[in-house]
């Protein structure tokens, strides 16, 4: 059982503790609480090269529009490879101002692709979607194993800060 495993190899004692109460792994809770949302098959990241961001996005051409979701007015910016930036809108804010302060010399388009539309549905059926969601990220090396480990947890599963900078080798 995944997350079972899961929460007996995290090295955390109270993702171990929890390992202890198998009734809360009956299948029938792992139905509710996720077995739709497979994030290592829905989730996909490509990382961006360095020339692809290191002149400010010259190359990029990003799609981007802004959008009402459960959690707020959202800006969601995608390549042609997937999506580049999620961000929070403020009301009256300018919706490609952060955008264009990532990326300052990118061609920005507003529209949207198949790349939102996949994420907004993911966002709307509360991640009970099953169209893949491509990111298209730019960080640190640090940055890049965060988003991995975070990948990594099973859904339904919370993990702290302390126990995903262990993961990383960062505590």
């Amino acid at each position: 059982m995944k997350g079972l495993q899961y929460l007996k190899n995290s090295g955390s004692p109270r993702c171990q503790n929890l390992s202890q109460r198998p009734q809360l792994f009956k299948p029938s809770r792992l139905e509710r609480i996720g077995s739709h949302f497979n994030q290592k098959s829905l989730i996909k990241i490509r990382i961006m090269g360095t020339q692809e961001y290191k002149n400010g996005g010259e190359s990029l051409r990003i799609a981007f529009g802004c959008y009402d979701s459960i959690f707020g007015s959202i800006v969601l910016a995608s390549t042609g490879e997937g999506i580049c930036h999620l961000g929070f809108l403020n009301p009256g804010a300018d919706d490609s101002k952060e955008l264009r302060q990532m990326f300052p010399k990118a061609n920005l388009e507003p529209k949207m692709d198949k790349h939102q539309e996949s994420t907004l549905a993911f966002l709307s059926s509360l991640g009970h979607s099953s169209a893949p969601i491509k990111l298209h990220l730019k960080g640190t090396l640090f940055q890049l194993k965060v988003w991995e480990a975070l990948l990594q947890i099973p859904s339904g599963i919370l993990c702290s800060y302390s126990e995903i900078a262990s993961r990383i080798d960062n505590p």
